[in-house]
């Protein structure tokens, strides 16, 4: 398993942090996934600063780096530009599928472009971070430190019922902004449909009211998540586990949680994450 601390600097407005930025995670995701060289990549020298709204600069393609590359393979197309959000707004656009060709169009389109990151604006760097899920997918939180970042995203293929993936499925999840709520799709990959969750996932049993620890003497419960693909495929992620947001505190590691791995916190960035949609949750991300 990879994991990734990068730092970014939300700021479409000087060209100096726009490039840092876009290079950082650049470096980030082709450590945790396999970068596909095309004709039509974004060139960091000569780009320029997005200077409006819906603005996008260039791209870059990544695979999901598994055993299943070669049969059900995941293209994921990485777009850097300024946001539809606002002027000040760092955006980054995915679109995932499984086929792309030497100038970077993509076919069989499964996940059309979508804004993944809608940020707030500053010129501090802070942390993010991305991890490939023990080789599963892509697990990224861009700014998740700042107000108006928060951005998160989950993307994992389906498991068998000992955790081995497997290509019938996967689960694509995100979270632009920290005052969006999330959208989650669980994907039928020979077919392309998915069934669409609006809302949190996480499978806490009670209601929490409160931002308060569920912590009881020595032992602090997570949660996992349930999928299901129109396909009827079933299956328990191993890339997220959902908790108490008081217990998911932003770059805290826990080791020897489900299926022995460690994971990370991501605090207020990926609070409602439960079924029911409370801030006071969120997750715990694969980290090891």
């Amino acid at each position: 398993m990879t994991t990734q601390i990068f730092a970014s600097t939300l700021d479409v407005n000087t060209l100096a942090s726009f490039k840092a930025t876009g290079q950082a995670l650049s470096a980030a995701l082709s450590a945790v996934m396999t970068r596909v060289t095309t004709s039509g990549d974004i060139d960091w020298l000569t780009v320029a600063v997005p200077n409006t709204v819906n603005v996008w600069r260039g791209f870059e393609v990544y695979h999901v780096d598994d055993t299943l590359h070669a049969t059900h393979p995941l293209y994921l197309k990485v777009e850097f530009g300024c946001s539809t959000y606002s002027t000040n707004s760092y955006g980054l656009r995915l679109t995932v599928s499984k086929s792309v060709d030497s100038a970077g169009v993509q076919s069989d389109i499964v996940f059309g472009p979508t804004e993944i990151l809608q940020s707030g604006n500053t010129n501090v760097p802070v942390n993010s971070y991305a991890t490939n899920g023990a080789n599963s997918g892509l697990g990224l939180a861009i700014a998740p430190s700042i107000t108006q970042g928060g951005s998160v995203l989950l993307l994992e293929r389906a498991r068998d019922s000992v955790g081995n993936i497997i290509g019938d499925a996967f689960y694509l999840g995100y979270k632009s902004k920290l005052t969006d709520g999330w959208v989650n799709r669980f994907y039928d990959y020979a077919l392309g449909t998915y069934n669409n969750i609006a809302g949190g996932i996480g499978c806490i049993p009670i209601a929490l009211g409160a931002d308060i620890s569920l912590a009881n003497a020595t032992i602090t419960p997570y949660f996992p998540v349930a999928c299901i693909s129109p396909g009827g495929t079933y299956w328990i992620p191993r890339m997220v586990l959902c908790g108490a947001r008081a217990d998911c505190a932003l770059a805290s590691v826990i080791t020897a949680l489900f299926d022995s791995a460690s994971y990370m916190g991501l605090g207020a960035a990926a609070q409602q994450y439960d079924q029911r949609g409370s801030a006071y949750s969120s997750i715990m991300l694969r980290w090891d």
